[in-house]
C-alpha cells in the first residue's frame, strides 16, 4: 500500500557547507519528512556486498561516475520502504544528467517533485564552517583546498539545476547565513503552507496509534517501529487540545511503547539472525539492531550487535592490513630507492572513512552513551590497532628516521649560515622530501580528524588507548613534520636562491626565478601545515617561512642588481643620455673576424667603437638588471600579500579562539610586502636617475630660459591655443614620445611602470616649477592664463600614458603656482593663504606675485606685508597652543 501513496518531494541544495544536513534534521522533526541522502544510500549500498554495492565498488575506485540509475532505484526503494509520503532528498540531483534521469525514471503521478529547497550562503562563509566542521568531522576532504574543488563544481554543475526549477518558480530560497535556529525560522515560514496542504504530510497520532495496533496483531515488527516513531513525532509537534490533551497524547504513547517490549524477544532474535553465520550483511544487522533500538531493547542486543561488528571490522581491517603489505612487496622501486606508497595513505583513509561511516550509523540508531561505548569501541579498537600498525609500516618505507636524523642536524646550526655558497640539495632529494611531507601532513590530518570525531560521536571513545594511541603518534609524526618542512623549506628557499636566472614572465618582461620557485614553496609549505589541523604547527611553519622570507629572499632580492647574468634585450635602437641614437648596436659592431684574419693592424677608430659598444652593452645591461629587480621585487609584495591574506583567512576560521597567527609572528608579514614596495620605488628612482632626470631638469631649464614667454598679447594667446607651445612641444618630445620610457614600458610589469610615470610626471612638474622660480620669468594675465592651460595640457597628455591611475597628486603645487599667477589683485592672496600655505611657502609666493608686471609693486608689498604677518601670527598661535 505504502508504495502506491504520491510521494511529494523536495531536493534540497546549495553549496557544502551550507547547513543542508542541520535544516533537514530539524524538517524532519517538526514536519514529519523523511530525509533521505543519495550519497549515504550509495555507501551503504557500497558496503552491503550486494551485486550493485559491488558494482558502486568498482566503478569508484576505477574513477568512474556511479549510474544515476542506481541512485534513482536506491532513492526509490527507499521511498517505498518507507511507507511515507513527504521526503527530503538532499544532494540531489546534482547535475542536469541526474535530473534528466529522475524525468525520465520516476513517474510524475507517483514521484511529485514540489520544488527545491535552496539554501543560498556565500563561499567565504560556507568555507569558515567546513574548516571549523573538519576538525571534528572525520572527512579529510574537509580542507580548504578541496573545499574550493567542491564550491566551484557546485557554481558549475548543480546552480543550473536550481536555475531551471527556478524559472518554473519551484525555488524555495533561504538565507543561510544567519544561525541555524534563524534559517530554520525562515525555512519553516516558506514550507509551512506546503506541508499545511499536503493530506498526507504524516497521519495523526491517532492514525499512527491505530496502525501500531494493526502491526501489533500481526506481530509485523518494522511497521510497529515505524508507527512508534510516527507517534512520537506527532506527539511532539501536534498542538491541538491544550496540555490536556498533550498529557493524555504522551499517556498513550508511553502504553504503546510499554506494549511494544513484548516484542523484544523477536527483535532480538532477528537481530541474531541477522549477526549469525560467515557472511554477514551490515546493513541488515544495523536494521535489526535499529528494530531493537526502538523497542527499547538497545542493552540487551548491544552483546551481540557488538561481537558482530568487532569481528566484520577486525576481519576487513586485517584484509587492508594484508592488501598493504601486498602492495609494498610489489610496489616499484625508482631510481633514488624509493617505492610509490600512495598505497598506504589510500588504505589508512579508506579504513577510517569505513569506521567513522559505521559509528555514525550506530550513533543515528541510538544516543544512549553505554550502547555506544559497547558497540563503537571494538570497531575503534580493530580499526586503530591496525591503522597504527600501517602508519609504522609507512615510517619505514619513507625512511622517516633517516629524514629526521639529517634535518635535526641541520637545525643545529644556524640556518643564516649553514645555508651559504653553493652546498645546495640535490633535486632528486628535494623531490622525494616534497613527496614525504605530502604524505605525512595527509596522514596527520586524517589520524586527527579521526580522533577529533571519536569524541563527537561518543564521549570517552578511544581515551583507553594510552600511550599507543592516535593522540601520542600525532603528536610524534608532528614532531617530525615540523622539523621536516622547516628543513625543506630553507633548503628550497636557499636553492631556489642559488640557482636564480631572468625568466621571461611574457615578451620582454623579465623576473628572477626565484620568485616563481619559492611563491611554490611557501605556499606549498603552507597549504600543508594547514592539513594538520594545529594551531602551534601552523603558527610554526609559518615562523619558518616568514624566517626564509626574511634571511634569505629579501637579500636575494636586494642583491639583483649586482647578480652576475645576461638579459635579452629587446632589439630597438639604443638611445644615449644625449638622446641621440647609436646606429651601431651590439651585435652589429663587432670587428668582423674574417677582416680582422686579413689585418694585422687594428686602427684605432675601430677600436674605439669597439670600445663604446662594450660599454654601451654593459650599460644596458646594468639597466635591464634594474628592471628585472623592480619586476621581481612587485611581484615578490604580490605573493606575499596574497599569503599573508591566505594565512588570516584560515587562522580566522580554521582558529577563531586563539590568536590571529599573524599577530604571533617576530616579524610581520606586512613590513615584508613594505619592503618590497620600497625597493621598487628605490630602484624607479635609480632607474630615473641614470639618464631621464637629468636631461629633463637641463632641456626644461634651458627651454625656460631661451624659448618661453609668459608676457603675451591676445594674438599670441590664440596662436598658442591653436598651434601648441614650446613648453607641450618639449613635454611631448621629452616624455610622451621619449624611447626610454617605452623601452621601459616594454620592460615592465604593468604596476611598476605606473610608478615610474609617476615618478616621471613628478619630476616634471618640479622642473618647471623649479625652472619657472629660477628665472623669475615675467608674465601678465594671458601669460599667466597660458601657464595654466599648458599645465592642465600637461596633465591630460602624462595621464594616457597611464589611463588606469590618477597622476593629479603629482601637479598639486605647480597647480597652486598657477593659481597664484593668476590672480585678480596681489591681496587675493590672504583670502586663499590657508590652503597655498600647505604646499608654498611664503617666499616662493612672494616671488610668484612679483613676477606679474601688471601687478603694481605697491599692491604686492602690501599683500606681501599682511601675508607676512598672517604668517607670523598662526606660527605664534601654534607654539602656544598645548600639545
Amino acid at each position: 500500500m505504502s508504495a502506491a501513496l504520491t510521494k511529494k518531494i523536495l531536493f534540497v541544495l546549495g553549496g557544502p557547507g551550507a547547513g543542508k544536513g542541520t535544516q533537514c534534521s530539524k524538517l524532519v522533526e517538526k514536519f514529519g519528512f523523511v530525509h533521505l541522502s543519495a550519497g549515504d544510500l550509495l555507501r551503504e549500498e557500497r558496503q552491503s556486498g550486494s551485486a550493485n554495492g559491488e558494482l558502486i565498488d568498482r566503478m569508484i575506485k576505477e574513477g568512474q561516475i556511479v549510474p544515476v540509475k542506481i541512485t534513482l532505484s536506491l532513492l526509490q526503494q527507499a521511498m517505498n520502504r518507507s511507507g511515507r509520503d513527504l521526503f527530503l532528498i538532499d544532494g540531489f540531483p546534482r547535475n542536469f544528467d541526474n535530473l534528466q534521469g529522475w524525468q525520465e525514471e520516476m513517474a510524475e503521478d507517483e514521484f511529485q517533485v514540489q520544488g527545491v529547497l535552496f539554501y543560498d550562503c556565500p563561499e567565504s562563509v560556507m568555507e569558515e564552517r567546513l574548516m571549523e566542521r573538519g576538525k571534528t568531522s572525520g572527512r579529510t576532504d574537509d580542507n580548504a583546498e578541496a573545499i574550493r574543488k567542491r564550491f566551484r563544481t557546485y557554481l558549475d554543475s548543480t546552480m543550473p539545476v536550481i536555475m531551471y526549477y527556478e524559472k518554473q518558480d519551484k525555488v524555495f530560497k533561504v538565507d543561510a547565513t544567519p544561525g541555524p535556529d534563524e534559517v530554520f525560522e525562515a525555512t519553516s515560514a516558506l514550507i509551512g503552507p506546503l506541508v499545511a496542504d499536503n493530506t498526507h504530510a504524516t497521519m495523526s497520532f491517532e492514525e499512527s496509534m491505530t496502525t501500531f495496533y494493526v502491526a501489533f496483531a500481526e506481530q509485523q515488527l518494522d511497521q510497529v517501529c515505524q508507527a512508534l516513531g510516527d507517534m512520537r513525532i506527532s506527539a511532539q509537534r501536534s498542538s491541538s487540545g491544550g496540555a490536556d490533551a498533550a498529557a493524555v497524547r504522551n499517556e498513550m504513547l508511553r502504553a504503546c511503547e510499554l506494549k511494544a517490549q513484548g516484542l523484544q524477544t523477536s527483535a532480538l532474535e532477528q537481530l541474531k539472525q541477522a549477526c549469525a553465520g560467515a557472511d554477514v550483511d551490515v546493513d541488515a544487522a544495523l536494521i535489526a539492531f535499529a528494530r531493537c533500538s526502538a523497542l527499547g531493547a538497545a542493552r540487551d542486543a548491544a552483546p551481540r550487535f557488538s561481537s558482530c561488528l568487532e569481528t566484520i571490522f577486525a576481519t576487513q581491517a586485517r584484509a587492508s592490513l594484508d592488501r598493504v603489505r601486498g602492495s609494498k612487496q610489489t610496489a616499484k622501486v625508482n631510481e633514488n630507492g624509493y617505492i610509490d606508497r600512495a598505497f598506504y595513505v589510500e588504505a589508512l583513509s579508506e579504513l577510517l572513512t569505513g569506521a567513522t561511516d559505521i559509528m555514525n550509523a550506530v550513533a543515528d540508531v541510538t544516543s544512549d552513551a553505554q550502547v555506544l561505548q559497547q558497540v563503537l569501541s571494538p570497531i575503534h579498537s580493530s580499526s586503530a590497532g591496525i591503522a597504527l600498525q600501517i602508519v609504522q609500516m609507512y615510517a619505514g618505507d619513507a625512511r622517516m628516521v633517516a629524514w629526521e636524523r639529517r634535518a635535526n642536524a641541520q637545525a643545529q646550526r644556524d640556518p643564516r649560515q649553514a645555508l651559504e655558497g653553493d652546498d645546495v640539495e640535490a633535486d632528486e632529494s628535494l623531490q622525494m622530501m616534497d613527496l614525504f611531507l605530502d604524505e605525512l601532513a595527509f596522514i596527520i590530518r586524517v589520524l586527527v580528524s579521526y580522533t577529533a570525531f571519536l569524541t563527537t560521536v561518543c564521549e570517552g571513545l578511544g581515551q583507553q588507548d594510552g600511550s599507543d594511541g592516535f593522540q601520542t603518534k600525532v603528536q610524534e609524526l608532528s614532531g617530525v613534520y615540523l622539523v621536516l618542512e622547516r628543513f625543506y623549506v630553507f633548503q628550497s628557499v636557499h636553492k631556489a636562491t642559488a640557482i636564480a636566472e631572468p625568466q621571461e614572465l611574457e615578451q620582454g618582461v623579465y623576473v628572477s626565478s626565484v620568485v616563481e620557485d619559492v611563491s611554490f614553496v611557501l605556499n606549498k609549505a603552507f597549504f600543508r601545515a594547514s592539513q594538520c589541523m594545529s594551531y602551534h604547527t601552523t603558527l610554526s611553519i609559518v615562523i619558518a617561512l616568514v624566517d626564509a622570507l626574511e634571511s634569505q629572499y629579501l637579500p636575494a632580492i636586494l642583491a639583483l642588481p649586482s647578480r652576475p647574468c645576461v638579459i635579452p634585450l629587446i632589439p630597438t635602437n639604443a638611445t644615449t643620455a644625449s638622446g641621440s641614437n647609436v646606429a651601431r648596436s651590439s651585435s652589429t659592431t663587432r670587428l668582423d673576424t674574417e677582416a680582422e684574419g686579413e689585418q694585422n693592424d687594428v686602427s684605432f677608430s675601430d677600436m674605439l667603437l669597439q670600445a663604446v659598444d662594450e660599454d654601451l652593452e654593459r650599460s644596458l645591461q646594468e639597466e635591464a638588471r634594474l628592471i628585472m629587480t623592480i619586476n621581481s621585487a612587485f611581484m615578490s609584495g604580490e605573493f606575499i600579500h596574497a599569503l599573508h591574506e591566505k594565512i588570516n583567512e584560515f587562522s580566522r576560521a580554521g582558529f577563531p579562539n586563539d590568536a590571529p597567527i599573524l599577530e604571533c609572528l617576530p616579524t610581520p608579514i606586512h613590513e615584508m610586502s613594505e619592503a618590497f614596495r620600497s625597493i621598487v620605488a628605490n630602484e624607479v628612482q635609480e632607474v630615473l636617475s641614470r639618464s631621464l632626470r637629468k636631461r629633463l631638469s637641463l632641456v626644461i631649464q634651458r627651454q625656460m630660459d631661451e624659448q618661453l614667454q609668459y608676457v603675451l598679447t591676445s594674438t599670441q594667446y590664440d596662436a598658442f591655443g591653436s598651434q601648441g607651445s614650446p613648453l607641450l612641444q618639449l613635454v611631448e618630445q621629452e616624455v610622451i614620445k621619449n624611447r626610454e620610457l617605452h623601452r621601459y614600458e616594454r620592460a615592465l610589469c604593468s604596476a611598476p611602470f605606473e610608478d615610474l610615470v609617476e615618478a616621471v610626471t613628478q619630476d616634471l612638474t618640479s622642473c618647471v616649477e623649479r625652472a619657472l622660480l629660477v628665472s623669475r620669468k615675467p608674465c601678465n594675465d594671458l601669460g599667466a592664463l597660458q601657464l595654466e592651460r599648458e599645465v592642465t595640457d600637461m596633465l591630460a597628455r602624462t595621464s594616457t600614458l597611464v589611463p588606469q591611475k590618477s597622476l593629479r597628486a603629482a601637479f598639486t603645487r605647480l597647480f597652486q603656482v598657477v593659481f597664484i599667477l593668476n590672480l585678480m589683485q596681489p591681496s587675493h592672496v590672504l583670502d586663499y593663504l590657508a590652503s597655498v600655505r600647505e604646499e608654498l611657502s611664503v617666499e616662493t609666493i612672494t616671488t610668484l606675485l612679483r613676477m606679474r608686471v601688471d601687478f603694481k609693486q605697491q599692491d604686492v608689498v602690501r599683500a606681501v606685508e599682511q601675508m607676512t604677518k598672517v604668517d607670523v601670527k598662526n606660527a605664534a598661535s601654534k607654539t602656544s597652543a598645548p600639545h
